[in-house]
């Protein structure tokens, strides 16, 4: 005997937390985010870990606690300065990043996008505005205060 009502297909699964990491590095591209499977890989293509640089630490957490997939995207100052969340040169460099055709523009897929340290608002709502329609989710640093 055959079912009279036809089943819908499945819907195919789709990863639920490729992790888009953001901050500066003491090396690597500014131009494109690169997709990144571990520490090592993301030392090899931004360097080892640095204590002015927030994302490697980010970067490591994230492979800690066992995430498995991630960009990490550098953004840095004039000629690759570095610059810390708090840096006023931080908003400019995200709202570089983040403009349509910017290197999170051609990311295929992310669902966790953090910038570790950000406290400015104005980036906070930038940052909201660009990941809702994108139904991925903007994990905030609320800082001290």
């Amino acid at each position: 005997m055959t079912d009279p009502v036809a089943k819908p297909p499945p819907i195919a699964a789709v990863p639920t937390s490729i992790g888009l990491l953001v901050g500066w590095s003491p090396s690597g591209p500014t131009d494109r985010a690169l997709r990144v499977s571990s520490l090592v890989d993301y030392e090899r293509n931004f360097g080892a870990l640095d204590s002015r640089s927030l994302l490697g630490h980010a970067i490591r957490h994230f492979f800690d606690n066992g995430g498995k997939q991630a960009y990490a995207l550098r953004v840095a100052g004039a000629a690759g300065a570095a610059i810390g969340p708090a840096d006023a040169a931080v908003l400019t460099a995200l709202q570089a990043a983040f403009a349509a055709g910017g290197p999170a523009d051609r990311i295929d897929i992310f669902n966790l996008l953090c910038v570790p340290g950000l406290t400015d608002v104005d980036a906070t709502v930038m940052l909201q505005a660009y990941v809702a329609p994108r139904r991925a989710f903007l994990i905030p640093d609320c800082g001290a205060n």
